[in-house]
């Protein structure tokens, strides 16, 4: 069993109603709510009276509201104003709060003997439930909801944009020393001009899309949004070993580095190097190394040499097993060694081969 939040919307002037549910009040489904609603009636407001909800508002700065930079973001992208209810004034939204008492006695009620697998089906038999409030005569006017609706506010919408609203979503990263940013959310690198490194750069993404930004505002890139865990998106042009700037780190620079600290360190870094698939820069490792050498430094020699020597034998060659391997004090991999050294045949003159 899951639980869901459910939204609920209405129009001043003619009463009329809007309510679905969501998974949460958390700021994309809040926002995914209020899309629903306009696409329901077919256009925008101009002017949005929402709840204190964090998703909609973060704090109050000297009685007034600060708003959510997704939800502000939301706002402009629809052309609409939003203005806030004050805190613990239910008049300043009295129609909402008629509208949820509405909805727990037509809708819940109504539903509260069914029971639902999705969220979708859910939402079909809220809708329906809905279409049955705004058709009905109301008590005090000759009309139902729905056609004071068309008749009175529907003219009076904007239009819809003509493409849907992505969540934005903002950080600032550090382009390192590899000329890419590290966006942790999908635990991928996106590549800048190497020029960039060590800069603070802006970073405003979508479900779709990472754009990269200078502190001034200027777009650095704009990638495809990817989702694999330790992948790179890069652009060649972007890496320093593609120009003709020095450049203090490099391949070279860091097998001199790992060899002059440890023998069969060097050969685990010269074979990382050396499989790296054609066209991919060495840019890519320079991480893994600066990990591989900090892990040397806090490792006992001998052990952090036996992981090492170990890699190379094994064909693993990379940080994850040398890592995993010191963590396990090479207990596995001296297992594996006795194992070996019990099934091998000792060496005697007695010893007769196999005939067949």
């Amino acid at each position: 069993m899951c639980e869901a939040e459910v939204f609920v919307a209405t129009l001043p002037a003619t009463d009329y109603g809007f309510a679905t549910a969501v998974p949460s009040q958390k700021v994309e489904d809040f926002l995914t709510a209020v899309e629903r609603f306009f696409e329901h009636i077919g256009g925008v407001p101009k002017i949005l009276v929402p709840d204190n909800l964090k998703s909609a508002v973060i704090k109050r700065e000297n009685g007034m509201p600060v708003l959510n930079n997704l939800f502000d973001d939301f706002c402009n992208h629809y052309g609409c104003v939003a203005i806030p209810a004050r805190p613990a004034r239910p008049k300043d939204k009295a129609g909402v709060e008629d509208h949820v008492k509405i909805v727990y006695r037509r809708v819940f009620a109504a539903l509260r003997n069914e029971t639902f697998y999705s969220i979708d089906e859910l939402n079909a038999a809220i809708a329906r439930k809905m279409r049955e409030h705004n058709q009905k005569r109301m008590q005090q006017r000759p009309q139902t909801r729905e056609e004071l609706f068309l008749a009175i506010e529907k003219p009076h919408l904007m239009p819809l944009p003509k493409e849907r609203y992505e969540v934005k979503f903002y950080t600032k990263l550090t382009v390192q020393d590899n000329c890419c940013i590290y966006l942790g959310r999908d635990m991928h690198y996106y590549s800048v001009p190497y020029k960039y490194v060590g800069f603070r750069m802006t970073v405003i993404y979508t479900a779709t899309v990472v754009r990269i930004y200078m502190p001034d505002g200027e777009l650095v890139r704009e990638w495809p949004r990817d989702r694999t865990p330790g992948g790179y998106t890069t652009e060649e042009t972007d890496m320093a070993s593609n120009s003709q700037a020095y450049r203090r780190r490099s391949p070279a620079y860091y097998i001199g580095m790992s060899r002059g600290v440890n023998a069969n360190l060097g050969t685990v870094v010269e074979t990382m190097f050396a499989r790296l698939s054609k066209g991919t820069p060495p840019e890519v490792l320079y991480n893994r190394c600066d990990a591989l050498l900090r892990l040397q430094r806090n490792t006992e020699p001998r052990l952090f040499d036996l992981a090492c020597e170990s890699a190379i034998r094994f064909d693993r060659c990379s940080y994850r097993f040398i890592d995993h391997a010191i963590k396990s004090k090479c207990l596995g991999i001296l297992e594996a060694s006795r194992l070996e050294e019990m099934d091998a045949p000792p060496e005697h003159e007695n010893i007769r081969g196999l005939f067949t």
